[in-house]
């Protein structure tokens, strides 16, 4: 099994209980390997099977619950670390941009 983690940022929470409601939504979802959820950083950090499970069931569930949910960055696995750099085409968009700005006129 592969198990991707994805990082969620969660609304409306106002308490532990808030947390431990999100957590057991999140940890009852079919593939889902764990999920702890921050109270003072509005997050949560969920780690699935993407074969079992993907992204957008587990921001339902949380919306199901009374909360909101978004996704913080893209999910990350074995192979697309977390602290991964920009992608290709991001770091040549820059590059442009940045050559375009200190050209001379």
């Amino acid at each position: 099994m592969s198990t991707q983690h994805a990082s969620l940022d969660i609304g409306g929470m106002t308490c532990a209980s808030c947390v431990k409601v999100v957590e057991k939504t999140l940890q009852k979802v079919a593939g889902v390997v764990d999920a702890s959820v921050n109270l003072a950083s509005e997050a949560a950090r969920v780690d699935f099977d993407p074969d079992q499970v993907d992204v957008a069931t587990l921001i339902r569930a949380v919306e199901r619950a009374g909360y909101s949910a978004e996704l913080i960055g893209s999910p990350s696995g074995p192979d697309t670390p977390a602290n991964a750099g920009p992608s290709v085409a991001q770091a040549a968009a820059a590059a442009a941009a940045t050559a375009h700005r200190t050209a001379p006129a």
